[in-house]
C-alpha cells in the first residue's frame, strides 16, 4: 500500500496528529482480593495471561522465561514509575488499565488500499471519514482545480471533555491531566465512564468524522505535527474535544517555521 503518494487524480500526504488514541482507567479493588475490581456495584476478575519465551544464551543453551501479564476489561494492567516513586501503582485499594483504540482498529490497509484505488478527491474525502482506519496522523490532500483538504480525521477515543470532567476521579485525574495536558484518567468503576460511540464511526468507542477536524480552502491548509487549530490562521479550527488537541495555545517551532 502507498501511505503518501499521488495519483493522476489527486496526491496526499500526512503528519504526526496530537491526539491521543488511549485514556487510562483507575480501578478500585476488592480489599480482599486485589486481582478484583468493581465495576457497576459487582465485581469483576483481573486476567491473568500468561506468556512464554525462549531465550538463547551467549553459551548456545536455550532457557525459557516466563512472565504473566495482568487485564482488565478495558486492556492491560500498568504501572508507572518515576525516580523509584510508583506514579500510578498497583495495591491493594487500586489498579490501573489503559485502553487502546487502535488494539481495536483492523482498518488501517482498508483505508490505504481504498485510497490507492481512489477516482477523485471527493472519492478520497468520503473514504476517508467512511473507513475511518488512520491509527495516528492527519491527512492533506489536493486535486487538479479543486479546494485543499485537511482532516484529523482518525481513531480517536470517543472521550468529550464534559465527560472528563464527570468522570476523571478527584486529585489524581486532574493532576495526570496537568502533567499530561488532553490525556484522560477515567473511573473505571463506572459504565457511564466506558467510551461512548458516534452514528457515524465505523466501530464503536470512537469519534465519528462529524466530531472530528476537517477543513476545506482554495488557496491551501497545512499541518506540522501540531494540533488543528491553526491549519489555517485565516479560519482557525475550535469546538473538539481535548483529547485531539489544543486550541488557542501557542503554536510549536515547527508549525512556526512551516
Amino acid at each position: 500500500a502507498i501511505l503518501i503518494g499521488f495519483n493522476d487524480q489527486l496526491a496526499w500526504s500526512h503528519t504526526v496528529s496530537t491526539a491521543y488514541r488511549f485514556t487510562l482507567y483507575h480501578l478500585l479493588l476488592n480489599p480482599l482480593n486485589p486481582y478484583q475490581y468493581t465495576y457497576d456495584g459487582g465485581l469483576r476478575d483481573i486476567e491473568k495471561v500468561p506468556l512464554e519465551i525462549e531465550i538463547l544464551e551467549s553459551d548456545g543453551s536455550i532457557v525459557t522465561e516466563q512472565r504473566t501479564l495482568h487485564r482488565s476489561h478495558y486492556g492491560p494492567i500498568l504501572e508507572l514509575v518515576q525516580a523509584g516513586i510508583p506514579v500510578l501503582g498497583w495495591d491493594n485499594l487500586r489498579a490501573y488499565s489503559l485502553r487502546d483504540a487502535n488494539a481495536e482498529n483492523d482498518r488501517l490497509l482498508d483505508q490505504f488500499f481504498a485510497w490507492n484505488k481512489a477516482q477523485s478527491l471527493d472519492e478520497f474525502k468520503r473514504l476517508h471519514g467512511e473507513i475511518l482506519g488512520i491509527p495516528w496522523v492527519n491527512t492533506v490532500a489536493a486535486g487538479p482545480g479543486q479546494p485543499v483538504y485537511y482532516g484529523d480525521v482518525s481513531v480517536v477515543p470517543n472521550v468529550p471533555d464534559d465527560m472528563v470532567a464527570d468522570c476523571q476521579p478527584p486529585i489524581l485525574g486532574p493532576l495526570v491531566n496537568s502533567l499530561v495536558p488532553g490525556l484522560p484518567l477515567l473511573r473505571g468503576n463506572r459504565a457511564d465512564c466506558e467510551w461512548r460511540s458516534d452514528d457515524d464511526a465505523p466501530a464503536p468507542g470512537i469519534f465519528g468524522t462529524a466530531n472530528l477536524p476537517k477543513l476545506e480552502r482554495n488557496d491551501w491548509v497545512h499541518n506540522c505535527n501540531d494540533s488543528y487549530w491553526l491549519t489555517h490562521p485565516d479560519e482557525p479550527l475550535t469546538g473538539f474535544a481535548r483529547i485531539i488537541g489544543d486550541e488557542n495555545a501557542e503554536r510549536t517551532l515547527r508549525t512556526r517555521l512551516c
